[in-house]
């Protein structure tokens, strides 16, 4: 159960992170990592989003 949770926080961050920041995240680093590995920065970016989520 808390993989599942896991995963649905990860989704809703992502989700609210492509809401916030279309232009800033998106034209930077999708573009640079899209044709690489997975993105680091983007993950980075959800585990940011989510903390700030629980420190406020």
């Amino acid at each position: 159960v808390s993989a599942m949770e896991n995963m649905t926080e990860k989704l809703e961050s992502f989700s609210a992170l492509k809401l916030d920041a279309p232009n800033s995240l998106q034209h930077s680093s999708h573009h640079l990592f899209n044709f690489r590995s997975p993105p680091p920065s983007l993950s980075d970016a959800i585990l940011r989003k989510g903390k700030e989520r629980y420190t406020c």
